[in-house]
């Protein structure tokens, strides 16, 4: 039978669809694809073929692989890229995490005297806050002007060693704000409100 098929992708969407002939040789019998009706029984499927196959090639040794598996030895340096990528991620916002707290906690006791003397001549918990956050969210705002750039151009770098490519979109950059917003939120506001909790009494009288 001759025919020709739609095009389709037998390499990695790092190279584009390429020329393909497939022919049929009744002496080449050593490799074939059979298309499983369901998931299912799967170990007795693949036993009944290696029955069928010693039968028809005896002496020939049985072999398999499913295709999903092949896809995954093509995209192989992909995956272990983001596992890596992920563990330094996630090492990364730990650290930046705990520098984040200590930082607060340090600024906070540098201005211990100054909050018992806010306290004292009425101000609430939530105008220190206020005042902590424009701090950290000014910077948190500069940062971001600088690294989105970065990321951005290094994205779209990295996405032009493929020939089919994907577009990325705001979830990039909004997650990672997010979770540093969170961050400061929880670090800033626990030691703030622990220090305006605080009797200003204490702080004020070591002055």
């Amino acid at each position: 039978m001759i025919g020709v098929t739609k095009d389709f992708n037998f390499l990695s969407l790092h190279n584009k669809v390429a020329p393909l002939i497939m022919t049929v040789n009744n002496q080449l019998y050593f490799t074939i694809s059979v298309k499983m009706r369901s998931p299912e029984n799967v170990s007795e499927t693949i036993s009944y073929i290696n029955e069928v196959w010693q039968n028809l090639t005896p002496g020939a040794v049985f072999s398999y692989k499913f295709v999903d598996e092949q896809f995954e030895d093509v995209y192989k340096s992909e995956q272990q890229a983001q596992t890596l990528f992920l563990i330094f991620s996630a090492l990364a916002i730990f650290v930046a995490i705990l520098g984040l707290f200590s930082f607060a906690s340090f600024s906070v006791q540098q201005k211990e005297k100054e909050i018992g003397i806010r306290k004292v001549l009425g101000a609430t918990t939530r105008d220190i806050l206020q005042q902590f956050y424009t701090g950290y969210f000014k910077f948190l705002f500069l940062s971001s002007i600088l690294a989105f750039p970065i990321v951005y151009f290094w994205m779209k770098n990295w996405l032009q060693n493929f020939s089919y490519q994907t577009s990325f979109g705001f979830d990039v950059f909004s997650i990672p704000l997010l979770i540093a917003v969170f961050a400061i939120l929880i670090s800033v506001s626990y030691q703030v409100i622990k220090s305006a909790f605080a009797n200003p009494a204490d702080s004020i009288r070591s002055e």
